[in-house]
């Protein structure tokens, strides 16, 4: 039976979460309001490179959260793994930093705010990791709130100093988290604590093999999401990115729920050994899902121009037409997540890290052949194709280990017998 104290915790998240992205859809609607289309899409196109250099060390923070909810309650473990991926996190930043800067100096976009972002983004998804691990939901939804509060309130305070430079927005961007998880952890400390002595070659092996999956799939993911504006900027420019990373931006509501549920489902079937439990908890959360993006892709269906004038202004109606093939695709990303999420939950991350692959291929694949001919509408398309693939692939493969499974359970019941 599901305990309750997941559906009240992912509830208490849940709320939260669903205010921290509107705050953070806010923010965004704030910087495409006082840029102009052309200054938008640098700030989305700066942030989909840091994206891409990021994912070596945003991925540790899954395994971070994995080991922690796998030794829930074993403090002295718990301080090991903690120890050992903060000093991978660091390594990893590092190289990250040197190959970043050495790949923008060749290629002239030396632009420091990507570095911002980077860098910020590390020091969140690290926390984010933490929190989940530990499953405390009201710590993690105030985190992710007051985050975007404080992302807000820079951004109307350069504003109004009329500072509102790209790269300030990028600063702002990137580096707000640090304030709010500064605040929170001298008020609340982490129940976990940083020691150099524990640091082992043995234990960073092994959560190496478990990360590296999951670095492959989470590269996969942000090509499936960076690459389609990287490609926009070099076919189209910085106005025709700036117009789809509209599309983009409204299409993030679909992720409210799945990551809100997704957030914790991962860490809780890490404790558990039944496939049966599992697969309750599996079923639930893709009802949930589902219902609940379908009904978001008939509102933007129904209302998509509307949203678009009154949210981002008439100077961003191009992007009508690509939000409603966009959400679709998004609709594809939901389901496809929880079910990878289960999956890295249980040990097998090697399943979504296939079917990211094969994602990801699709998407570089079809992007370099859409978009010259079909512009951002191409891009929307592939998106929307490479989850639909990817939801089937991954879907056969969970469908296909659980029957394995039942198989050799009765197999085993039989000889018993």
């Amino acid at each position: 039976m599901i305990d309750r104290e997941f559906i009240k915790g992912s509830t208490i998240f849940g709320i939260g979460y669903a205010l921290a992205r509107v705050f953070g859809l806010l923010f965004f609607i704030i910087v495409a309001r006082i840029c102009t289309p052309e200054d938008y899409g640098f700030v989305r196109y700066c942030i989909a490179v840091a994206s891409i250099a990021g994912v070596p060390i945003i991925s540790q923070s899954t395994t971070l959260a994995r080991y922690l909810g796998k030794y829930n309650g074993r403090r002295k473990e718990q301080n090991i793994y903690f120890s050992n991926t903060l000093f991978s996190v660091f390594i990893t930043l590092s190289s990250v930093v040197i190959i970043l800067f050495s790949i923008l100096y060749i290629t002239d976009r030396l632009y420091i705010g990507i570095f911002f972002v980077v860098i910020g983004s590390t020091i969140s998804e690290i926390y984010y990791g933490l929190l989940r691990g530990f499953i405390l939901y009201m710590k993690l939804a105030l985190f992710l709130v007051s985050t975007n509060i404080v992302k807000i309130a820079l951004i109307l305070i350069i504003f109004y100093m009329k500072l509102h430079q790209p790269q300030i927005i990028l600063a702002i961007f990137g580096l707000s988290c640090v304030i709010s998880m500064l605040i929170i952890e001298l008020k609340h400390p982490s129940p976990v604590s940083f020691r150099i002595k524990e640091i082992s070659m043995e234990i960073l092996r092994e959560t190496y093999k478990f990360c590296i999956p999951i670095i492959v799939a989470s590269y996969a993911y942000t090509l499936i999401t960076s690459f389609d504006t990287i490609c926009i900027e070099h076919y189209l420019g910085m106005y025709e990115v700036g117009i789809y990373s509209v599309a983009k931006a409204l299409g993030q509501i679909f992720v409210f729920v799945p990551l809100t549920i997704n957030t914790f489902l991962m860490p809780k079937v890490a404790g558990f050994d039944e496939h049966e439990i599992i697969m309750k908890y599996l079923k639930l959360s893709l009802s949930i899902v589902i219902s609940t993006s379908s009904v978001l892709l008939l509102c933007i269906y129904m209302f998509q121009r509307e949203i678009i004038e009154i949210i981002f202004t008439a100077k961003y109606l191009d992007a009508v037409t690509v939000l409603c093939i966009y959400s679709v695709g998004m609709v594809f990303y939901a389901i496809y997540s929880t079910i990878s999420n289960v999956l890295i939950g249980i040990g097998m991350p090697r399943f979504y890290m296939s079917t990211s692959l094969v994602c990801a291929i699709i998407n570089v694949l079809g992007n370099l052949y859409a978009l010259p001919r079909w512009g951002i509408y191409g891009a929307g398309i592939i998106f929307m194709f490479s989850y639909l693939i990817a939801s089937l692939l991954i879907f056969i493969l969970v469908l296909k280990t659980w029957l394995s499974e039942r198989e050799e359970r009765e197999k085993l019941s039989v000889k018993r017998r």
